[in-house]
């Protein structure tokens, strides 16, 4: 498989304009991940996905309900995390660097 570097790139924001956003990732070209989890906040505003990646590793991503006066209700990215050799890995890093997470444990 192909791979490539991706560098800090700017994407356009939801509404007014761009917002800057890094991405610096080591990614697959056609890369396909599977959802293991779902994981729902018990406010329900925020989610994390966990994937497994087409190579075996893992990963996982937050993302959270957003409200601006034009678009309304939006689901938005947050974290991203890095990539792990476990399921096991991804959930701890996952609970470590979620708050609302570990209030639940």
């Amino acid at each position: 498989m192909a791979m490539q570097t991706i560098r800090s790139v700017t994407k356009p924001g939801w509404v007014g304009g761009r917002r800057p956003v890094a991405i610096v990732l080591l990614r697959c070209q056609d890369q396909k991940m599977d959802i293991v989890r779902e994981i729902v906040s018990p406010t329900g505003k925020r989610k994390i996905r966990l994937y497994q990646r087409a190579d075996g590793f893992f990963t996982y991503d937050e993302t959270f309900e957003a409200f601006d006066e034009i678009a309304g209700s939006y689901w938005s990215s947050g974290y991203e995390a890095g990539i792990f050799e476990t399921e096991e890995a991804a959930t701890a890093d996952m609970t470590a660097t979620t708050p609302w997470m570990r209030h639940e444990a």
